[in-house]
């Protein structure tokens, strides 16, 4: 399809967690993110990680940007096949869907293998693909393009990491077939020189992991990295471990046997790991995770000789993993794209249509936004008392060095699944306690420290080896180790393990964000803030002022500032 200058853009997915993203391109193959609307469907419907289909973001971007029906546009779509056919099945199936020994069923795994060996009906899913998306869009099903899965991670990484030259990994649980690729991306073209099949993918360990613990898959993984830190590896763990994945020298990839072809290292396995300490299964599997893959990446960058290395996919939330392949003496500039999982594909598919010359984001604020006058209003409707401030900024500065716990809601919102200052509770981090307090209040069982939040001119004060993976820590993307100084004055953002996930923060990122942490610093000679999502337990990050004032009141924060206006919990 040819491109036009000044016309726009829909990408979508229905994967998990659903959004779109709509880009007004200048034609030039130049990314220019001011011209970016980027909402996932969960923001709006509230339903977190939804696959449901981006209906009501697609109302949100008509209304901001003004698109009328009929209105000539290329719709790009972030998959080649949409699960949501196959999910389906799972309605009519008395199954609990929490079980991911139930979750793929052998009639996937039956149905997969036919698929990949007849390309008729890999050609069949596509075009049912289409007739889908045109139905729900309205347009002909010859006039949407399909792209990748994988290609979609792989682009959104590659292209936003500002590397001309780099080596980039997408692993996930299953996408388009494949949970592995391995691509190299040279002046602005990608070839991929590796891939492996969904079926031995190692995202499912970790998932079988997550489960085994008592957690929801797909959607506390994150708890298990956090536990691990509160245990030991234990060998004999480690040995049963060894018998489910390995890194394979030969192939490159890693050998993990499928669901159907050993029932018995699938599931009892599984069951073995149950008689130990979940601290320790938590920990010894985070070890073992990170060891594996850590050689992945390293075989493929001698293989290459290239060390820029871009990262995307969902097991590429794991922010100890990442350290770990940051702090590889293989690797020298690390990023990882910060809508990694599939949420982000829709960006992925974007860049792979563009292809722009690689760049660095400046930031990911490309959600909705609301002027004082649409705040005041709402406020003034629901007859909330608030204070207009000029200055917001020092005023939340001021109240955050009194002990107060404020909530922001400022510009536009970020995407992805960090909030970096525009959707963020705010608090200081130097109470130890404040993990306990401030979690119970959000009715949050969270294993992880607050993350922090860090003036740019005193990282390298706070953390170890931050060279080359300063661009990557602009988004909370991975840990690293944490100095004396900032273990001694900010307690609350450090793991047990004596690491911090940080948001870096440059005047250029968040001029209304850093003049907080800014004034902060001036009161209290302290360059660091928590900053924690502001959404309760189990609900997305809040999106619009109702979302804001609504999560305020249930999580009995101490002060709101929405906007330029101010409001505390005593007058509500």
């Amino acid at each position: 399809m040819e491109k036009n200058k000044n016309h726009i853009i829909l990408s979508l997915t229905t994967n998990h967690d659903a959004g779109v993203a709509c880009y007004i391109d200048n034609g030039e193959g130049v990314f220019d993110a001011h011209n970016l609307l980027y909402i996932n469907e969960e923001r709006l419907n509230r339903e977190k990680y939804t696959r449901k289909f981006p209906q009501e973001s697609l109302k949100v971007v008509k209304k901001f940007l003004k698109v009328k029906d009929g209105v000539p546009c290329t719709i790009l779509v972030a998959s080649q096949f949409t699960p949501s056919f196959v999910l389906k099945l799972f309605d009519f199936i008395p199954i609990k869907r929490e079980n991911p020994f139930s979750y793929f069923l052998n009639l996937y795994v039956v149905y997969h293998h036919i698929v990949k060996k007849y390309n008729v009906l890999r050609r069949m899913e596509c075009l049912l693909t289409k007739l889908l998306y045109s139905r729900k869009l309205r347009v002909r099903a010859k006039d949407i393009l399909l792209y990748d899965h994988h290609q979609c991670h792989s682009s959104g990484a590659y292209y936003a990491s500002g590397f001309s030259n780099a080596l980039v990994f997408t692993l996930d649980m299953m996408g388009d077939y494949l949970s592995i690729t391995v691509s190299i991306g040279k002046e602005g073209t990608q070839t991929r020189i590796f891939e492996q099949g969904a079926l031995n993918g190692i995202g499912n360990f970790y998932g079988k992991i997550t489960h085994l613990l008592g957690f929801k898959l797909h959607r506390h993984e994150g708890k298990v990295t956090g536990l691990a830190a509160y245990g030991k590896v234990d060998d004999k763990i480690l040995v049963k471990l060894k018998e489910i994945f390995a890194f394979d020298i030969k192939t490159g990839g890693f050998t993990y046997l499928d669901y159907l072809l050993d029932f018995k290292r699938n599931y009892f396995d599984f069951i073995y790991l149950k008689r130990f300490k979940k601290e320790d299964v938590a920990a010894t599997a985070q070890y073992y995770f990170e060891r594996e893959i850590s050689k992945f990446v390293d075989f493929w960058i001698e293989k290459t000789q290239i060390r820029n290395v871009c990262l995307a996919g969902g097991i590429f939330a794991n922010v100890k993993l990442n350290q770990r392949i940051h702090e590889s003496t293989a690797v020298d500039n690390i990023f990882i794209f910060p809508h990694m999982g599939d949420g982000g594909l829709a960006f992925g598919a974007l860049m792979d249509y563009i292809k722009p010359q690689p760049f660095t984001l400046n930031d990911v604020y490309c959600g909705l936004v609301f002027s004082n006058e649409e705040i005041e209003s709402i406020l003034i409707n629901k007859k909330i008392p608030f204070v207009f401030y000029d200055n917001i900024e020092k005023k939340i500065a001021e109240l955050i060095a009194e002990d107060k716990v404020v909530a922001r809601f400022n510009g536009k919102m970020e995407f992805g699944p960090r909030a970096l200052g525009n959707r963020s509770i705010l608090y200081q981090a130097t109470d130890k306690n404040v993990n306990d307090w401030l979690n119970e209040r959000l009715k949050r069982t969270e294993f992880m420290p607050f993350a922090p939040v860090v003036l740019d001119r005193y990282a390298h004060k706070c953390f170890k080896n931050l060279k080359g993976g300063e661009y990557a820590a602009k988004f909370m993307t991975l840990t690293f180790d944490c100095t004396d100084y900032i273990k001694n004055i900010c307690p609350g953002v450090v793991h047990v393990d004596g690491t911090a996930r940080p948001q870096i923060l440059s005047q250029n990122d968040n001029p209304s964000f850093y003049r907080i942490l800014d004034y902060y610093y001036e009161l209290t000679g302290i360059p660091v803030l928590i900053n924690t999502s502001f959404n309760i337990h189990e609900e997305p990050i809040v999106c619009t002022p109702e979302d804001a004032l609504s999560a305020f009141r249930r999580g009995h924060l101490d002060y709101l500032a929405i906007g330029n206006y101010l409001m505390s919990k005593e007058k509500q």
